[in-house]
């Protein structure tokens, strides 16, 4: 699928510092070379490189007891990653970076408490999750 990105981070960093250097390495690339950043699929590199510090920072996520956990980092890096496919038409979110990587990191846990865990005669944690996606969360 997708191999880790070649930018390593200095020793001694966590994940998160390291996120926010390519938050703004990827923003630059975003806003200065707008028509390359797409035209070169971008986002898709984006997402090789995010991706691997993200498992790691959701892994004990469970989204209906914490469901705004990564919250302000989904919504930052949805807009980097969208549209990255490079398609158009029905099925161009198929291949789009941002709809991946809710596939890989969120669907996971999601479809695990869901099955598991949760009540569908007490719905708030479910209400409270969909809230906050709809928000932009994860």
């Amino acid at each position: 699928m997708y191999r880790p990105c070649i930018i390593s981070p200095p020793k001694n960093t966590h994940q998160h510092t390291h996120l926010q250097e390519l938050e703004i390495i990827f923003s630059q690339l975003k806003s200065n070379y707008t028509e390359e950043y797409t035209l070169y699929n971008l986002p898709t590199i984006a997402l090789a490189c995010i991706l691997p510090h993200i498992i790691t920072m959701m892994t004990s996520w469970d989204p209906l007891e914490h469901p705004t956990q990564g919250a302000p980092l989904f919504q930052k890096w949805r807009r980097l990653l969208q549209g990255g496919s490079g398609r158009q038409g029905p099925l161009s979110q198929e291949g789009d970076p941002y709809v991946q990587l809710v596939g890989l990191v969120v669907l996971p846990p999601l479809r695990t408490a869901v099955v598991n865990r949760w009540d569908p005669r007490d719905p708030a944690a479910m209400e409270a999750f969909v809230e906050v996606s709809n928000e932009g969360g994860p």
